[in-house]
């Protein structure tokens, strides 16, 4: 491990503010002002930083990279699709979508639309920033060592929780019952199990790359990695997530043997081992029996998925308009539950309720954004994973593509198992840091 300086113009203004992302995306995200997210009250800040440098120098001038055409013709389709939702006259809102409890405010059927276009905007712009500002080896090691330095600070406070509840049953946090009596699903600080998962997923690979083999930009020592590794590992398991969990298997059976090599690879799978059979019963009953369960019988989750897909394929070309797919669910879930023998009234009551749109990003984005979206989100994230096509180096390549990529194809995988994963939050900040990488290590040096 050894230090190095920071000069001040890796301090200015514009670093600081992808900090403060950091903090705000993997510590506090889910702290709302008025329905709006911290990161996106950063992401705004950023917006605003930008315009007075603009003015300041007296022109407008944006780097290049390899995803920024991409994100702005997403953005200008999502905007068109949603002026078409509001022209054409079979878009028109169910009656009963004005009278659910919560359709007001930024929810409500006339601002919903725009709220979530500009939640679009703020989180292209966010990439943007932070791409455009880790333009250095300095500036990208330093995003790296605070994300892993509040990225610790999550983990040992969800152990911390995990330990108190099962141990003396104090309980701090969210807690949630799972399959198990005797245990329960650690929601951590975000109250939110899912949520709870992705967020630790999204530092493991690098904790876990670093663990293999230290770096001398780190502040931290390899041991503590070692450790960290553990302890996440327990952690991601203590939230019994099936989707997020089986997604970090599935990236790990990809890039381990590649990045990490054989001897790497091997004691991964004996910790794999043993953790399998400590938690053997909960990982069989929480995880696979639940996504056994959720494939292959009719439910909240399979027919909200089912009614994402009536809703595209009846507005294929320009869907029903970003953020308003959740107008449209109930009246195509009725007729799910009516085929289905199912009770209309109980099974619509958790969706009324708790306003879910189709429950499944990729889904949601095709009925919300139609043909045309889904294929520019999927060349969005062809153009960020062929970003790093340029990094030789093995070290490096260990770092961006092993770490930040593991996280970033986990995160692509797990987000199929819920909505709404696309806006401000750590996958802009993984994808955004993976796009960094690669124009920062791309000649293949150290």
């Amino acid at each position: 491990m050894q230090t190095f300086k920071v000069t001040k113009k890796t301090d200015g203004i514009e670093f600081n503010l992808i900090i403060l992302f950091v903090i705000s995306v993997f510590l506090v995200s889910y702290i709302r002002i008025n329905m709006i997210t911290t990161a996106s009250l950063v992401a705004i800040l950023m917006c605003v930083v930008f315009v007075m440098n603009s003015l300041l120098k007296g022109r407008f001038s944006i780097v290049s990279h390899p995803v920024q055409k991409g994100m702005l013709a997403l953005f200008f389709w999502v905007m068109i699709s949603l002026l078409i939702s509001k022209l054409d006259p079979s878009k028109a809102f169910p009656a009963d979508a004005y009278a659910y409890v919560w359709a007001k405010g930024l929810s409500s059927p006339d601002i919903r639309g725009i709220s979530f276009l500009i939640r679009l905007l703020l989180s292209l712009f966010a990439m943007n920033f932070i791409i455009c500002t880790v333009n250095s080896k300095e500036r990208f090691f330093k995003t790296i060592n605070y994300y892993l330095l509040f990225y610790f600070i999550v983990c040992l406070y969800v152990l911390l929780q995990f330990m108190l509840h099962s141990l003396l049953g104090i309980e701090i946090g969210e807690l949630r019952p799972s399959n198990i009596e005797t245990l329960s699903r650690t929601g951590g600080y975000l109250g939110e199990s899912s949520i709870l998962a992705g967020v630790i997923v999204s530092g493991y690979f690098l904790t876990i790359a670093f663990a293999n083999k230290g770096h001398q930009r780190l502040w931290f020592p390899r041991w503590l990695f070692v450790a960290a590794s553990v302890v996440a590992t327990l952690d991601l398991i203590s939230t019994f997530s099936s989707a997020w969990i089986l997604s970090a298997l599935l990236a790990f059976s990809i890039l381990s043997l590649k990045h990490l090599g054989k001897r790497g690879l091997l004691l991964i799978f004996v910790g794999i081992a043993v953790f399998g059979l400590i938690f053997q019963a909960e990982i069989y009953e929480a995880i696979f029996r639940k996504t056994v369960g959720q494939l292959s019988h009719i439910n909240v989750r399979t027919s909200s998925w089912v009614a994402g897909i009536s809703i595209f394929f009846d507005h294929m070309l320009t869907g029903v308009g970003i953020g308003q797919s959740v107008f449209f669910v109930p009246s195509y879930l009725k007729d799910i539950a009516v085929n289905y023998f199912l009770v209309p009234d109980v099974f619509l009551s958790l969706f009324l309720a708790s306003r879910f749109p189709p429950m499944n990003t990729y889904i949601q984005w095709m009925a919300e954004t139609g043909i045309i979206g889904i294929i520019l989100l999927f060349y969005i994230c062809y153009q960020v994973l062929r970003s790093g096509r340029g990094i030789t180096d093995p070290e490096n390549s260990r770092i961006v593509k092993f770490g930040l990529g593991g996280a970033l194809i986990t995160t692509m995988v797990a987000i199929n198992a819920s909505p709404d994963y696309l806006y401000v939050g750590f996958l802009n900040f993984l994808a955004s840091m993976y796009v960094a990488g690669g124009r920062v290590f791309g000649t293949g040096t150290t």
